[in-house]
């Protein structure tokens, strides 16, 4: 018979992985709250924080082992698990369309609809099994609740590590730019932890769902968890993902700009090209700015913006990164929104999108015709967040008629 001193100790440990979560999950809110991916992994924190407070209290007033057939946690787990895709999304600043966010809970759907055949069958609930191997042991009496918990382990281990290797596929393309352009990779990389945290995370719940029977193994389970949730949220604390806030996380100081500055035979082709017109060194602008009246002085200006943006997009190749904002470049350029895309009009001849679809086209079939890369991998090289994107922009801005493979083909040839 348990002493409530003993109930209280349990309840303790029990429920320490409830309170990490919870105290996490609400703590990164306020602390970031205008963060798109915190919102979403505050989501995570919060729902299996209460998920586990429920399983705590559920058994009281004695601790009891727990029972290794669970099946609302595996509901609860499917439902949350694109969240860890959703964060990468919104960490790496991609836009979606809500169709992109409801089709990855069509797993979900399915189960929940298995679950209530399930309901409406009556067959009676698997007995408290200490093990994966208790339940399987019970398939002749209830193949149904059998068949089911395994739909659910399967479904899960599934979503978590496809989603897994997308993130870590999204996140070593930009590694890679980042580490062909010299670029600080910290943020990345701390970005790569966290996804290799998502992958550890559940891979331990699902193990202690399956085999718990002990208490101890409940006591080490909960601190390791405790311990993951908080190395993820530390890591989130001060993580500055570059083209998200902030695009001097990726440049580190502001630009040195190259006083002579040219722009190339396959570049956007500018008003200042057409006219003869070149960058003048920046100790002479100073000087000259002294004899020059007003509206000289503003051309001068908006002369000195149009090669940064051309170093920036030439020289860096910032087009590359696919979640590059408007914001993210006035920020690096220390300018304002509406002049630098004024600018881009008046100079480029499109506004801010069409010039990175122009450069990323450019890139795309420059890989096209001299390298041997797939198709997915030439649209993320060259900029665009899918291959989708990438055939749209192709047709519209080189040929309708023809997909890249097609025209490489047909280029080729020539």
């Amino acid at each position: 018979m348990q002493t409530q001193t003993d109930i209280l100790l349990d309840f303790f440990f029990s429920t320490l992985r409830s309170f990490v979560a919870l105290f996490w999950g609400i703590f990164l809110i306020f602390h970031r709250r205008n963060s798109p991916q915190i919102i979403a992994l505050s989501s995570i924190f919060i729902i299996i924080g209460l998920l586990y407070l429920r399983n705590s209290f559920l058994r009281l007033p004695a601790i009891d082992p727990v029972d290794a057939y669970t099946p609302l946690s595996y509901l609860v787990l499917i439902f949350i698990a694109p969240f860890t895709l959703f964060y990468i999304w919104f960490a790496l600043n991609e836009k979606k369309k809500w169709t992109y966010f409801l089709i990855h809970y069509i797993p979900f759907g399915f189960v929940a609809l298995f679950w209530l055949v399930l309901k409406l069958s009556k067959e009676v609930q698997i007995p408290h099994s200490h093990s994966i191997i208790d339940v399987l042991g019970f398939a002749n009496e209830h193949p149904l609740h059998v068949f089911f918990y395994l739909t659910l382990i399967i479904i899960f281990l599934i979503q978590v590590l496809s989603y897994f290797f997308i993130a870590l596929n999204k996140i070593q393309t930009i590694l890679n730019v980042y580490q062909k352009k010299k670029l600080d990779p910290r943020p990345i990389k701390k970005l790569m932890a966290i996804t290799y945290l998502f992958l550890l995370y559940p891979l331990i719940g699902v193990l202690f769902l399956s085999f718990n029977n002990e208490l101890y193994i409940e006591v080490i389970h909960n601190l390791i968890v405790s311990i993951l949730i908080t190395t993820i949220a530390v890591l989130n604390l001060k993580l500055v993902l570059p083209m998200s806030s902030n695009i001097n996380s990726i440049f580190g100081n502001k630009l040195n700009i190259n006083p002579k500055c040219s722009l190339k035979a396959n570049s956007i082709p500018s008003e200042m090209t057409k006219m003869g017109m070149t960058c003048q060194n920046i100790n002479e602008n100073e000087q000259l700015h002294t004899q020059l009246d007003n509206p000289a002085k503003e051309w001068e200006k908006q002369n000195h913006l149009s090669c940064s943006i051309e170093m920036l997009m030439e020289s860096r190749e910032i087009f590359r990164l696919p979640q590059l904002t408007l914001d993210d470049l006035v920020t690096e350029l220390n300018s304002n929104r509406s002049y630098v895309s004024a600018n881009i009009n008046k100079y480029c001849g499109c506004n801010f999108k069409q010039l990175l679809i122009r450069y990323r086209i450019n890139a795309a079939k420059e890989l096209l015709l001299h390298s041997e890369l797939d198709i997915q991998t030439i649209a993320e090289q060259a900029g665009f967040n899918s291959r989708m994107s990438f055939y749209r922009a192709f047709k519209k801005n080189v040929c309708n008629n023809l997909s890249p493979i097609e025209w490489q083909k047909q280029e080729l040839k020539k």
